[in-house]
Parts: structure tokens; sequence; C-alpha cells
């Protein structure tokens, strides 16, 4: 399982030991930051399809996006001090999801994944409705608060499609269903 991985000590996706390894079956749980920056979002893609193996040595590997998370969503940080002004995780009025409802989503996804081996068999799994987006993102601009930055940094925030704390799945490849 990968959670929001940080893609810089992973081989690139050409890399051919990463073809001959035998690699596990993967999750990858993508914060929405991760997945909105364009070139890790394409490299992501690429390991995520040469980690499924093809059709010689199809593997389950999962690519998901967890809506409205970002990097610190998968740690118990946001818990240990959630309401900590200037932190990503304080009580602001437009955040509707808790640290602790993002952290049950990703324990959810997680316990799925290892029992059965694909994250689509855990329950209530918020927003997905059984499709894969084959990594065509769809992209929403929002105004950002009033008061949030400077002048020329108040353009609006690119946001996937979606509510707070529902899941997107981008990448469904190799043995998954």
């Amino acid at each position: 399982m990968l959670l929001d991985p940080w893609l810089d000590p992973l081989p690139p996706a050409d890399d051919p030991k990463l073809a001959e390894k035998g690699l596990p079956p993967a999750l990858v749980v993508n914060s929405e930051g991760f997945t909105l920056w364009p070139d890790h979002f394409v490299r992501l893609a690429a390991i995520e399809r040469q980690w499924s193996g093809g059709e010689s040595q199809p593997r389950s590997c999962w690519g998901t996006t967890l809506l409205r998370s970002d990097h610190q969503s998968f740690s118990d940080f946001p818990l240990l001090l959630p309401s900590m002004p200037g932190l990503p995780f304080a009580s602001t009025p437009k955040r509707t999801t808790t640290p602790e409802s993002l952290l049950a989503s990703i324990m959810r996804l997680s316990e799925a994944f290892l029992s059965t081996g694909s994250p689509a068999a855990a329950e209530d799994l918020a927003g997905w409705d059984g499709t894969c987006d084959e990594g065509h993102v769809a992209i929403d601009e929002v105004p950002r608060p009033k008061g949030w930055l400077r002048k020329a940094e108040q353009k609006p925030k690119r946001v996937i499609h979606g509510d707070e704390g529902e899941v997107r799945v981008h990448f469904r490849g190799g043995g998954g269903p």
C-alpha cells in the first residue's frame, strides 16, 4: 500500500528492474493535491501501469484519490493538533470532513484491499459508483475564501469534481475487479 506516495524514491516506470521483480498487488491512495499536480500524476500513472504487469503478468494495482485530503491527512498529526491555526485541518466553516473521517476512509480502503485484493470491497465507499476514470480527472474551480492569501494568489482553487471525503478510482490494473 502506497499512501500519498512521494515518487522520487521510486524507480521510473520504464526501469527494467521494476518489470522483472515479483511485485505484490498494490493500492495507491493519493491526496487531492498530489493528483492535481500534473507531473506527479502522469508519473504515478505510468508507475501504476507498469506495476500492473500488463497481460504477461497481471497484478492488481489500484490508483485512487481521497477528495479534499492533503498530505497530512495520512498521518495522525491532524488528530493531535486539529484546530491549530494555519494547519490544513484547522477548523474552518468550509471543511465538512474531520481528520477522523478521512482516516476512517483510508482504513476502510486499506482493510478491504488487504482482505480481498480490492478496495471495491470497502463498505460505504463514499462517492464511488464502481467506475474508473482511467486518469481523466474531472476538475472544478472554486473560489478561495476572502482574505486568504495575497491578491495575486486569489485565483480560483482547482479541485477534483465531487464532495469532500469521496473516493475516485483512476486506475484498476491487472487482477482487480
